[in-house]
């Protein structure tokens, strides 16, 4: 299986983004103005000063390369599964990059849980990548896929998020639904609860939430910025 998305090439490195976006970028990494984005490995010093601070068990999760040292270490030869795709530690541009071809409803959601009123993508890039806790990035050669990680609410308790473009759910859905899969049964052995959120009338989110083993916990009524129902899936270790 080939995949056909949007990132054909690394021209999408050299997007100009926000002024957000590239204060970002030269505060981390020195970048002068508002340029292109760096590469890959330029904008993997980016990621330091997001390293895990929890030591991860060797899994799939965490690769031979990654397995003593947690963190983005763009030195190392990146291991790469049989179907293809890798699974490691992502860097600003990933996020920035699939943040740019969400679809419609994601969109939607972001903007009923975070009270942003018209969807911000440099925003919400910046936002996932400064958020507290493990975050992944799942590629096929050196273009994102999808990225999502963890953050940790209170001892043993993670809140999940998770964003991907249509045309990477057209080309890759049963490689991604087995690496979330993958990464959700270590995760909730390093604690006792996974939660995650979702528009009540996202149905084809929902029914991917039972797929992969969340079970429906609760409704929140008018939980949304605009009074819009959520709905609250947790997968804990007795489930």
């Amino acid at each position: 299986q080939q995949h056909t998305g949007h990132h054909d090439s690394d021209a999408h490195y050299g997007t100009k983004y926000s002024n957000a976006a590239c204060l970002f970028f030269r505060s981390r990494v020195g970048v002068d103005g508002c340029g292109n984005l760096p590469t890959r490995q330029q904008d993997g010093i980016i990621m330091q000063n997001l390293a895990f601070k929890n030591k991860m068990k060797k899994s799939q999760f965490s690769n031979e390369g990654r397995a003593k040292k947690a963190g983005f270490q763009p030195s190392q030869p990146k291991a790469v599964d049989p179907d293809g795709l890798e699974l490691t530690q992502p860097v600003l541009s990933d996020f920035l990059q699939i943040c740019h071809n969400l679809p419609s409803d994601e969109q939607r959601q972001i903007n009923a849980l975070s009270g942003m009123e018209v969807y911000d993508a440099d925003a919400t890039a910046l936002n996932c990548a400064n958020m507290s806790g493990l975050k992944w990035v799942l590629l096929d050669d050196i273009h994102p896929l999808a990225v999502g990680g963890y953050a940790l609410l209170r001892r043993g308790v993670w809140q999940s998020f998770m964003l991907v473009p249509d045309q990477s759910w057209e080309d890759w859905g049963k490689e991604i639904t087995q690496k979330v899969i993958e990464v959700q049964k270590e995760m909730v052995n390093q604690g006792h609860r996974i939660q995650t959120l979702c528009l009540s009338d996202r149905a084809k989110a929902r029914a991917w939430y039972d797929r992969i083993g969340l079970k429906h916990e609760a409704t929140l009524h008018k939980y949304g910025a605009n009074g819009e129902d959520v709905e609250m899936y947790v997968l804990d270790q007795e489930g």
